[in-house]
C-alpha cells in the first residue's frame, strides 16, 4: 500500500511538471512569448528615406534638417564695414523623408505617413509639384471670400534642379524674382526683383551676393548682401513720377542642422 502511494504521487508531481510548468523554464517560455509580437513589430517599422529633392530646390545640399537665417544691419566705422543688431531671423525646416516643412516664406507644409502632403497655411491651401517632384505652386487663396492675406508662389527651376525664378501674386502687391548662378554653384550669385503695388508704385530690386564662409557640405553659413533699389511712384503735385534709389548693405548668418547618416 505504501509503494502505491509513493508511485502516485511520483506519477502526480510528472504530470504537474510537464503540463502545469510551475518551474523556471516555463516562466521564461511564457515571458518569450509575450514579448515576441514587440520585436515583429519593431523590425516591421519603415525607416525614413531622405529624398534630397526639397533641399536642392531651395539651394541646399545634403539631408538637411533646419536652417536658422539671421539678417544683420551694417555700418560703416572709419571707411570698415561693421556689423549691426540682427533685423530679421528666418526658419528653414525639413522632415525625416526630404519634404520641406517650412520654406523661407513662412509657408508651411504638412504630410502623412505616406508622404502625401495634407496641410498648408490654412486649410484651403494647395501645393502641386511638378513631374520632377519640385514644388511648382502654393496656392494659398480662399474662394469664397475677400482675404487680404491671399497669395500664389510659382517657382521655377532649371535642369539641375536650382530655382531661378519665384513669382508671387497677392492682394496688395505682385513681385517676380530672377536667381543667376555661376558654374554648377546650387548658391545664387544674384537675384533680381521687380515689384508692382497696390498703391501704384513699383520697385526694382537688385541684390549681388559675396559668400564668405560655407560647411563642410558647401552650403554657406555667411555672406554679405549688396542691395540696390529703385522706387518708383507718382508724384503727389504734379503730373509726373518720382524716382528714388537707395543701397543697402545687410550680412547674413546661418545655421544648418542635418539628419545623422548611418554608412
Amino acid at each position: 500500500m505504501q509503494n502505491f502511494i509513493c508511485y502516485t504521487l511520483s506519477a502526480w508531481l510528472l504530470m504537474a511538471c510537464s503540463n502545469g510548468k510551475p518551474s523556471a523554464q516555463a516562466d521564461n517560455e511564457e515571458q518569450a512569448e509575450q514579448e515576441t509580437p514587440e520585436i515583429v513589430q519593431e523590425q516591421n517599422v519603415a525607416k525614413p528615406v531622405y529624398n534630397t529633392t526639397d533641399a536642392l530646390s531651395f539651394g541646399l545640399k545634403g539631408q538637411v534638417k533646419n536652417v536658422t537665417t539671421q539678417i544683420l544691419e551694417t555700418y560703416d566705422s572709419n571707411g570698415e564695414l561693421k556689423e549691426g543688431n540682427v533685423t530679421l531671423t528666418k526658419e528653414m525646416t525639413f522632415d525625416a523623408w526630404g519634404h520641406v516643412t517650412q520654406d523661407e516664406w513662412d509657408n508651411k507644409y504638412g504630410y502623412d505617413a505616406d508622404g502625401n502632403y495634407y496641410r498648408g497655411n490654412h486649410i484651403y491651401t494647395i501645393v502641386k509639384r511638378d513631374k520632377a517632384g519640385r514644388i511648382c505652386q502654393y496656392i494659398d487663396e480662399e474662394q469664397n471670400a475677400d482675404v487680404g492675406e491671399n497669395q500664389t508662389m510659382t517657382f521655377g527651376y532649371d535642369k539641375s534642379g536650382r530655382q531661378t525664378s519665384v513669382k508671387r501674386v497677392g492682394c496688395t502687391s505682385q513681385w517676380v524674382e530672377n536667381r543667376y548662378y555661376q558654374g554648377k554653384d546650387c548658391h545664387a550669385t544674384k537675384t533680381e526683383c521687380n515689384a508692382e503695388f497696390a498703391y501704384g508704385g513699383t520697385a526694382v530690386i537688385t541684390t549681388t551676393y559675396t559668400y564668405l564662409h560655407f560647411d563642410e557640405l558647401g552650403n554657406w553659413t555667411e555672406r554679405v548682401c549688396l542691395e540696390t533699389r529703385t522706387d518708383t511712384r507718382e508724384a503727389q503735385w504734379e503730373d509726373e513720377e518720382e524716382t528714388t534709389v537707395t543701397e543697402t548693405v545687410t550680412v547674413e548668418k546661418r545655421s544648418i542642422t542635418y539628419y545623422e547618416t548611418t554608412s
